[in-house]
């Protein structure tokens, strides 16, 4: 019930009848395939998987960065206590 009212509330907000701005056709695309999607149990879980995964990949790059960052700043730490 909740995804069909925020559908309807999307879908009326830039239906291109009531939306004169020239990229509302394609937004109301996007909602009506958003609201398949979220629907359809099958297609939700996939696209949650699909979801989980780039979520996934995104915090291991960024992982990567800061274990990178902590290495320079261990390294740049050890010259200065070294100079010293």
């Amino acid at each position: 019930k909740d995804i069909r009212k925020a559908y309807r509330n999307r879908a009326m907000a830039v239906h291109p009848d009531k939306n004169k701005d020239g990229r509302a056709q394609e937004a109301f695309i996007v909602v009506e395939e958003s609201a398949s999607i979220l629907s359809d149990n099958f297609l939700r879980q996939q696209y949650d998987k699909q979801h989980q995964l780039a979520r996934k990949e995104k915090l291991q790059s960024q992982m990567a960065l800061v274990s990178g960052v902590l290495n320079s700043v261990k390294g740049t730490v050890g010259g200065i206590l070294k100079a010293m």
